[in-house]
């Protein structure tokens, strides 16, 4: 979950002082001056389409041996609301995955569809927590045990058949754990929910600590900041962007557990002190003044791995857009 250390302290002004500029646009304070709160009723709903690139890159090639694009939907209605929280359900929908995708991934694609989360949020619309992670983990394994049947349905190569009943049954092990089983649906809910709470005045950037969901009991925190470019009054409209990047050596060992996760290293051990990871994420968020919905999120990550061969990297591009 994304912890901040500026944290809501900057917001007090707003609710001490005069509201004077804008009764229409409740998150805009001045000219150069807005709030990120949302502004939501019991049922309002917002619906999604997220798309989905990465390309990955051997040496200083600037053309990728590898590309995949993966599109689907997202529906967020607001079922409940008190003083200080809102609750939320987030539906996943028509998933379709690349055309040069494997048959077999275009079925495992298929697990996620009618996919419900039920989380909530703080009285600003920062994530808090998730409240059906029990009815989640149940859903989790027991997907985890069709997706043997359809590896083993579209596989012929028996090696790779016992592999990944192998990386499977690792899988289901690790996500015993309801923060595991957490972490792995927290992305799409960050994306949208991980920067209310704040006060942001044009071109002055706002320092922020992170601290990243894991699977496993690594702890992964960073450091980042956050900039208000744009004010739209005319447009009910705001974009601001972040950087953000994860302790690295944080990041090396958590790299290293899920490497264990999924036996990437099929059973070799890896050499992570010859290893050099970094990570680095960019956002661009659009959000409305009069209501508090994003209504564009663009996340950028780069991450380079390095060793004695050569790097690697690869770019990943995820678009939120409001329909």
């Amino acid at each position: 979950m994304l912890r901040f250390a500026s944290a809501i302290s900057c917001l007090f002004f707003f609710f001490s002082a005069p509201f004077s500029f804008s009764q229409e646009y409740p998150n805009l304070l001045s000219s150069s001056k807005i709030t990120t709160i949302g502004y939501w009723n019991n049922g309002q709903a917002a619906n999604y389409h997220v798309k989905e690139s990465s390309a990955s890159y051997k040496g200083k090639s600037d053309k990728p041996h590898n590309e995949s694009t993966d599109e689907y939907d997202l529906k967020l209605k607001v079922t409940d609301s008190t003083e200080h929280t809102y609750t939320f359900e987030l539906t996943y929908s028509n998933f379709t995955t690349d055309p040069k995708a494997l048959a077999m991934m275009k079925e495992l694609a298929k697990l996620e569809e009618n996919l419900v989360i039920v989380y909530q949020t703080n009285e600003y619309g920062q994530f808090d927590t998730i409240l059906n992670l029990p009815e989640l983990k149940t859903d989790l394994l027991a997907k985890l045990e069709l997706a043997k049947g359809i590896v083993q349905k579209n596989t012929e190569e028996e090696e790779v058949k016992v592999l990944f009943d192998m990386v499977i049954d690792n899988m289901i092990k690790g996500f015993e754990e309801l923060h595991s089983v957490e972490a792995l649906f927290l992305t799409d809910i960050l994306m949208l929910h991980g920067f209310y709470g704040f006060e942001l005045s044009v071109g002055k950037p706002v320092e922020v600590e992170m601290e990243y969901p894991t699977i496993g009991d690594i702890v992964l925190s960073g450091k980042g900041n956050i900039t208000l470019n744009a004010i739209n009054k005319a447009g009910d409209e705001c974009s601001f962007s972040t950087n953000e990047r994860p302790d690295k050596e944080e990041l090396k060992e958590y790299m290293y557990s899920l490497a264990l996760l999924f036996m990437l290293d099929n059973k070799k051990k890896m050499n992570m002190e010859e290893l050099n990871i970094t990570l680095s994420t960019k956002k661009k968020l659009k959000m409305e003044l009069s209501t508090g919905w994003m209504t564009k999120v663009v996340n950028t990550s780069t991450m380079k791995l390095t060793n004695k061969k050569g790097e690697q990297r690869k770019v990943s591009v995820k678009e939120y857009t409001k329909k």
